[in-house]
C-alpha cells in the first residue's frame, strides 16, 4: 500500500462521450398503484379453512404462503397473529382491487391498531387471538410475497 501512487483521471474522462444529462428513469407505476386482483368465486362469502402461523417465518392461508423470516421488526406471536389477520382482510376483501394496495394495509392496520378486532378473527373463533400493533410496510411485504396472490396495475392486467 504504500508504494500505491494516486493518478488523476479527470481530464481523461471528460474526453469520453458519455451522455451529459443521462434523462431521469421514470417511477415505476407497479409500486404505487398496485392493486390485489380478488379471487373469482360464485361463494358469497369468501373464508379459509385454515389460517396459521409456522415457525413465527410463515403464514399460511389454505393455497397462500407468505415466508416472512427477513421481516425483522415482525419478532412476537401477537405480531403475526395480527398479520395473519390483516392477510385474511385482504385476501378476503371482494372489493381489494377498488384502492391501491397499500392504502388497503393502512387501513387493516389502522383498524387493528384501534382494536376493532379484539381477540377475533373470521374464522375460527373458539381460540382467542391477541395482537400488537404492526406498520403498514411490514404488511405491505408480507402479503407482496405471498404466494398465490395476484396483482394488477390501475385495474390492469393480472401479474
Amino acid at each position: 500500500m504504500d508504494e500505491y501512487i494516486i493518478k488523476d483521471i479527470t481530464n481523461e474522462v471528460k474526453t469520453l462521450e458519455l451522455p451529459a444529462n443521462a434523462p431521469a428513469l421514470a417511477k415505476a407505476d407497479w409500486e404505487t398503484d398496485r392493486r390485489l386482483v380478488p379471487e373469482k368465486t360464485s361463494q358469497p362469502l369468501l373464508i379459509f379453512r385454515s389460517v396459521k402461523t409456522e415457525n413465527e417465518k410463515k403464514i399460511i392461508l389454505d393455497d397462500y404462503s407468505a415466508d416472512i423470516t427477513f421481516l425483522s421488526s415482525i419478532s412476537t406471536g401477537n405480531q403475526m397473529n395480527a398479520l395473519a389477520l390483516i392477510m385474511e382482510r385482504l385476501l378476503t376483501d371482494r372489493e381489494s382491487d377498488s384502492a391501491r394496495l397499500i392504502d388497503k394495509v393502512t387501513e387493516y392496520t389502522k383498524e387493528i391498531a384501534g382494536g376493532a378486532y379484539e381477540a377475533r378473527s373470521l374464522l375460527d373463533d373458539t381460540a382467542l387471538r391477541w395482537y400488537e400493533e404492526i406498520r403498514p410496510l411490514d404488511a405491505f411485504c408480507c402479503i407482496n410475497r405471498m404466494r398465490g396472490a395476484s396483482f394488477s396495475r390501475k385495474g390492469g392486467d393480472a401479474q
